[in-house]
């Protein structure tokens, strides 16, 4: 069924673009330069919109990425502070990490809620982030966590707890 709808989809571009070529060319014929332009200059605008998104996602990326991996909402008061993530690989696989910042009311409710669930690894010494994880965080001399108050593991994931009471790191690994 996915492979029928790509297949549509595909076929519903390609078709537009060849529209587009057409429409091109009459107005060429009719004279308009300036308008035959515009078509042209909107598909390498939309193209290269999308190529910006795929290198460089959005915040809603990490937001979902982080109610999928962590199986919890992403916090009200959550902002963003920076970002991160690899191109995917053959797999699929790709590694995405934030660094956000809460309100301490969201801070403690999040991590009330992950003490209350006994499945996740707790890990209060040094897990092994992946090593972009602190180049990304500018702290590439220290490759350590003596920030975290406490990190939890969950499934592919981790969530850091910064000491200052208002700051998480999430990581989505590929392990």
């Amino acid at each position: 069924m996915e492979l029928v709808f790509i297949l549509i989809f595909l076929s519903l571009f390609l078709l537009a673009f060849a529209l587009l070529i057409v429409l091109y060319k009459w107005l060429l014929k009719r004279g308009f330069r300036r308008l035959a332009l515009l078509f042209p200059a909107t598909i390498i605008v939309v193209v290269g919109y999308g190529a910006y998104v795929s290198l460089v996602p959005r915040d809603t990326f990490y937001k979902e990425d982080f109610e999928k991996y962590s199986g919890m909402n992403f916090p009200p008061s959550g902002k963003i502070l920076k970002k991160y993530a690899t191109y995917p690989d053959l797999q699929g696989e790709y590694i995405s990490v934030a660094l956000i910042r809460l309100s301490f009311s969201d801070y403690q409710a999040l991590k009330n809620e992950l003490n209350q669930n006994h499945s996740l690894a707790v890990d209060t010494t040094q897990y092994p982030f992946l090593g972009n994880t602190f180049n990304f965080l500018g702290d590439s001399a220290q490759r350590s966590n003596k920030n975290f108050a406490i990190v939890y593991r969950i499934k592919k994931s981790v969530i850091g707890f910064y000491k200052d009471g208002g700051t998480i790191l999430f990581e989505k690994g590929i392990r």
